[in-house]
Parts: C-alpha cells; structure tokens; sequence
C-alpha cells in the first residue's frame, strides 16, 4: 500500500500462523474469504489513513504493524471487543462504545487482536498529529496542540468518551453508504476529518474551556505526580483517599482530573497499569503465574486470574500459551 507508507506498514505474518489478517486493502469482503460475515473498507492519503469496519470474525484475528510516522490513532466503536499492544507493553482495550484517542510513536511495533463471535462496527483513523493544527488552529485543545508541534515519545491513550449522536450518524452513514469506488473514498476521507473534528470539540467540552481549552499549570502537576505515583506503586496502589490526602487535595479532584485526561478513575488506571505488568512478565516466560500473581502484588492467584481474565479477555495460562505459541513462530 504505497500511499500509506507514511503511516503504517504490515509485518509479515509467519507462516502457519492462522490468525493472521488479511492484506489491508480497499475492500474486504469477509463472507468471500471465508473469514466470517460482513466487511473492511480503507481508505488513505498521505497523511490519513481510515478504516470503516462492519463485520463479525469467525477466528480471533491477529494484525501486526509498524506504525512509520508519529500518529494518533482516532477509535470511534458502536460495537466489538478490539485490543491494541504496543512493542513497550502498552495496551489498551476497545469494548464498550466509545470515542478513544492514542499517541503512537514513530517505529512502534503494534499488534491488534479482533476477538470472533462480536459484531465489530467501527471507524478507525490514523493521522499525523499535526495535521489537526492545520484543521483546527486555536480551537486545537492545548495537550492535542501540543503533540502537533513536537515529536511524540510515548505510547499512551489520551482520551476516552462516549460516542455523541453525531458521531453515531457518522458511523451509520458509512456502514449503510451506497456510493461506488472513487465515490465512497472520497465519502470516508471528508468523514475522517469529520470524526476528528467532532472528537477535538468534544475534548474542549470535557476540559470545560471554550475560551481556555486544556489543564491550568497547577491541575497539570498534580495529575502527573498522581499519574507517577500509581505507576511506581501499580503493584500496591494507595487508596484514593491516601493518594489525595498525600498530594495535598481531595479525591473529587483527582476523580475528575483522571476522568477529564484518561477517561477513567485513579483506580482503573493503575489497575490498568498493573495488568500491563503482568501481561509482560508473562510474555517474558520465565515465571510461573504463580509468581506473577506475587510480583504485581495479589495475594491469592485466583484473584489475579480473574482480574487478568477481566482486563485482557483471556486467563493467564491461556494468555502464556498463546504468546509461547507466538515466539515458536
């Protein structure tokens, strides 16, 4: 695909491997494959590149990619069970309807896992980050600014929000479109701008600044010491409360600041982190679960297996098996 170059590039898929995905293409009709009912449409530029999903696996499927050029990835999901792992163990998990927004850095390796049996219905855009500067100029929010203007470091989800009803129609109108070729890319690329558009408004809401979009200096520190405390104790993370009282504010505040940048609560964020850990130690292969439920600080391993099973849709064991599988190819 050479006008996506700039974007993203396949990987190849070892040989044998029945999870892989088909070639990313201009159109995928599943039920024609064999792969399971409905389909995959793409469309790219240099700049952009957006998937419009519509179909239902009969096999988990498994993508692998290499991300070429600094990005964002804009996740719009009425439907599915969608999970997205970064080569540095970050992971993030698209179940419930939503709106999510992700940095991804210049040459991240990412492997994207489609679970089978769920209705994936979706819109998924990658685009450079500065291009939404162009877009938008001062109505950017300041923290999307920001990443336009200067090189992405790390991998980390920025935002999640419920899907508004704009952006539901949006949705509908490309799942449901009747225009032919040329047409319908055409259709898709205005809608992705579109899409963004609508997620960049509905981040200034949420950070409740119409003349002032983004965190003033002092909330900014404050949530980057919290966030710095729940990385460094994701193993045994302070109670809400102890981590406001030890910040020197109040838990409604970090509630909010939490939901307002992440999309979540202090808890589910370091519990978040904490399965990254143990989803890496795993991978790794040198400890048993056992030990694993011990390092990220469970007590009982039949919690840990529940939590895990929770976070990354498979238990502990079966996710072992399968990433021993994975190296042996």
């Amino acid at each position: 695909m050479p006008e996506a170059a700039s974007l993203v590039r396949p990987l190849r898929v070892p040989p044998g491997n029945h999870h892989g995905m088909p070639d990313i293409g201009d159109e995928h009709d599943l039920a024609r494959s064999g792969l399971g009912t409905g389909f995959m449409r793409t469309w790219r530029s240099d700049n952009v590149m957006v998937t419009v999903t519509d179909a239902e696996f009969q096999l988990p499927r498994h993508l692998r990619l290499e991300v070429v050029s600094d990005a964002l990835l804009i996740r719009a999901s009425s439907s599915g069970d969608c999970r997205y792992t970064t080569d540095g163990g970050v992971t993030w998990q698209c179940r419930a309807p939503a709106v999510t927004v992700t940095q991804i850095p210049q040459g991240t390796k990412l492997e994207v896992d489609i679970a089978a049996g769920v209705r994936q219905q979706s819109m998924t855009v990658l685009i450079q980050p500065r291009v939404l500067v162009a877009l938008a100029c001062d109505d950017v929010p300041e923290s999307l600014s920001r990443i336009g203007e200067s090189p992405v470091l790390a991998a980390e989800q920025l935002l999640s929000m419920p899907l508004s009803p704009e952006i539901q129609s949006l949705l509908y109108d490309l799942r449901h479109s009747r225009l032919p070729g040329k047409l319908r890319n055409i259709q898709m690329g205005s809608r992705a701008i579109e899409l963004t558009v609508l997620m960049m408004a509905g981040w200034s809401a949420r950070l409740g600044g119409n003349h002032t979009p983004g965190l003033l200096k002092r909330d900014a520190d404050l949530l980057a010491a919290a966030r710095h405390a729940l990385l460094e104790r994701c193993t045994n993370p302070p109670t809400l409360i102890a981590l406001a009282r030890e910040l020197g504010t109040n838990k409604n505040k970090l509630n909010r600041l939490f939901r307002d940048r992440f999309g979540t609560t202090p808890q589910s964020y370091a519990l978040e982190r904490r399965m990254e850990r143990a989803r890496s130690l795993i991978a790794d292969g040198r400890m048993t679960v056992g030990q694993v439920a011990e390092a990220v600080g469970y007590q009982h391993q039949s919690s840990f297996t529940t939590a895990f099973r929770h976070a990354m849709g498979v238990s502990p064991r079966e996710y072992a098996s399968r990433e021993g599988a994975r190296a042996e190819h």
